[in-house]
């Protein structure tokens, strides 16, 4: 029964996700919000932000009140432009900084190439450290063996969640997530790929607040035919970031990030996708959507090539009023408001965060499900469901439910009062009696509101067998182990 009832509730959430799908894609050919701003002389006094439209990559110049510069990635095969665009805003093509956000041709491809024949100078280059085999791709070791050479003066320096870098005594910047060589985890999730790695900064100017973070990922994704995949990192620093004012978004509106918690806690006024021509599907409709629910979406360029706002270009003298290509708002804390009138639709499609089959949107922080022993025998004694905290900080489980149909099946189980899961530990619930399928069912986790926190459906099993996620936050294994570690570190 339960199945022929979820049958019909995916068929008519398929109905709603292509209507939304075709209002999107009819009004996102007319998201041309502004004219394209020519790069501006940097004055004293001015926070300057400059999204540099590089195409298909990210590049991001960023000047603060008192003159510091900082360079956050080099998109590859746009080193002229890049410097030239430097030259103008300094009136020099000298850089305090240079941050690479992950070792990605697109965020540090023309790196070497702007240094090494463009006259680019810069005091500091900051990444996430590691030898030559860090990244396997001859684009990093070139720019490993560039940056590790004294001659030439490129100063790398490893930098790590919990660092700030000095950009003056008005402009606070602080790194908020980045991947961990040592550990293999970033902001406490273990990494899948290399965009999970992704170095974020939060930036404050007085009451203003601005993210930027390259293409950190929002999902726990694996493509087993491609070899590729992306943790939830997105979700795990959220916290740490809170209500903004400007999101540079990540991943280049990538499906795979943005997630709907994520962008529910930062709720950005304004949000800038550095995109161009390209057949990744960037900007994902639905991450558009989601985004201009909050706010305006200014976009470089789109995915055929054509310019949309080009350089997208914010400046700020007083923290509290801020331009972005020369229309003016004003900071939340002094009454600047979420309108979501911008973007390409208004609208919101909602999902779930963190679930592995979806059915509802939630606000609270994400927990996941992470290991299920639904057929005790000899070895285990009771059926047990673990829960794994991926957020920096701990989360109140209490009042949470625990399901398997919602709606039907076995009657539903409430965590007791005072059950607290620890940033980065374990809830485990063993339930009295029966109540998972030895078949195969649904297990559901259900916040205060009744939304769908995680979900996980299995197949039949065996006895004292568990299904399992890949080292906690990873995807889920397809096959069981006889060898269950209840709140303890996944295989």
């Amino acid at each position: 029964m339960f199945r022929s009832s979820l049958k019909k509730v995916a068929q008519a959430a398929l109905a709603v996700a292509l209507t939304l799908g075709m209002t999107a894609a009819m009004s996102s050919s007319t998201a041309n919000t502004a004219n394209a701003a020519n790069p501006t002389a940097w004055q004293p006094g001015q926070l300057q932000i400059n999204s540099i439209d590089v195409g298909q990559g990210d590049a991001t110049l960023i000047v603060s009140p008192e003159g510091k510069s900082m360079l956050v990635d080099v998109n590859q095969s746009n080193a002229q432009n890049i410097a030239n665009y430097i030259q103008s805003v300094l009136g020099t093509k000298h850089l305090d900084y240079i941050l690479v956000t992950h070792y990605h041709a697109d965020h540090m491809g023309d790196y070497v190439n702007l240094l090494r024949n463009y006259g680019v100078t810069v005091g500091t280059t900051y990444d996430r450290g590691g030898d030559r085999n860090a990244y396997s791709s001859t684009l990093y070791q070139t720019y490993y063996d560039y940056v590790t050479n004294k001659r030439n003066n490129a100063n790398r320096t490893t930098i790590q969640e919990g660092d700030t870098i000095d950009m003056g005594a008005s402009l606070s910047v602080q790194v908020v997530s980045a991947g961990n060589n040592a550990t293999g985890k970033a902001s406490g999730v273990t990494v899948v790929g290399e965009n999970d790695n992704s170095i974020a900064l939060k930036l404050t100017f007085n009451e203003f607040d601005y993210f930027v973070a390259g293409d950190l990922s929002g999902e726990n994704y694996w493509n087993s035919a491609g070899g590729y995949g992306y943790a939830d990192i997105e979700s795990a620093v959220a916290p740490k970031v809170g209500s903004i004012e400007v999101y540079r978004v990540d991943h280049h509106g990538s499906s795979h990030s943005s997630n709907q918690y994520f962008v529910d806690t930062l709720q950005p006024l304004q949000s800038i996708i550095s995109t161009g021509k390209n057949s990744y599907g960037h900007p994902d409709n639905a991450v558009v959507d989601r985004l201009a629910a909050y706010g305006k979406v200014y976009q470089t360029g789109d995915a055929s090539g054509n310019t949309v706002d080009g350089n997208v270009i914010l400046t700020s003298t007083d923290g509290v009023h801020y331009t972005i290509n020369g229309t003016s708002y004003i900071t939340k804390e002094s009454g600047g408001t979420n309108s979501g009138t911008g973007g390409s639709t208004g609208g919101s499609t909602g999902g779930s965060t963190g679930g592995s089959t979806g059915g509802g949107s939630t606000t609270s922080l994400p927990i996941l499900i992470n290991e299920i022993l639904p057929a005790p025998s000899r070895t285990f004694s009771n059926e047990f469901i673990e829960f794994y905290n991926p957020n920096s900080v701990d989360v109140d489980l209490s009042g949470y439910v625990i399901d398997d149909i919602v709606g039907g099946g076995t009657a539903p189980h409430t965590i007791a009062s005072g059950t607290v899961i620890p940033a980065g530990g374990y809830y485990v619930y063993e339930p009295s009696g029966s109540v998972f399928n030895n078949s195969g069912d649904d297990v559901t986790l259900l916040d205060l509101g009744g939304n769908i926190v995680d979900q996980h459906s299995y197949p039949s099993t065996s006895y004292d067998v568990s299904w399992y996620r890949y080292t906690d936050s990873g995807e889920w294994s397809p096959t069981t182990t006889s060898n269950p570690t209840p709140g303890a570190l996944n295989p």
